[in-house]
């Protein structure tokens, strides 16, 4: 399968529950990690694998920690306006906008490129350990948000 087309503009701007997000964001990641041309594609950020590692995992894991039984949607965002998703609620009025930043250091991103390559797979967020090995586990997120109705920006969220 081509890497460029594991995730299309429609697919990754679809509107989700916590639930599909979840089975999306999963089944994404391993069509990414079943070739070398994915795993390659995605070591490069080409295409909207970059957005997928540092907005759409955050926010499913942002989603998990304060929506989980919730009926809110996730609308994700492939372009680069004010948000970089949106909460709807059922009737599709947006809840919150979510701007999403990752605090990120060169020898981390490098000790996780490495393993994406030996392994391929790599848990986007968790730090190396003292041996270069990324364990299974989630570092710093900082979210921040904006509200829809006064369009006040705040850190919402440090995960």
């Amino acid at each position: 399968m081509d890497p460029a087309a594991i995730i299309t503009v429609e697919d990754y701007e679809r509107p989700r529950t916590l639930d599909q997000f979840s089975a999306w964001w999963i089944s994404t990641y391993g069509l990414f990690g079943a070739t070398r041309a994915g795993v390659l594609y995605v070591r490069e950020g080409k295409g909207l694998s970059k957005k997928f590692h540092d907005e759409a995992h955050p926010m499913l894991a942002f989603m998990r920690h304060y929506y989980s039984g919730s009926d809110v949607v996730c609308k994700l965002s492939a372009g680069t306006g004010k948000a970089d998703a949106q909460l709807l609620d059922t009737s599709g009025a947006v809840i919150r906008n979510f701007q999403i930043a990752t605090a990120v250091d060169g020898y981390t991103e490098a000790m996780r490129r490495k393993q994406l390559t030996r392994v391929g797979h790599v848990d986007a967020l968790a730090k190396p350990d003292k041996d270069g090995v990324i364990p299974e586990e989630l570092s710093l997120i900082h979210i921040y948000t904006v509200d829809a109705v006064t369009g006040v920006c705040a850190l919402h969220a440090m995960l």
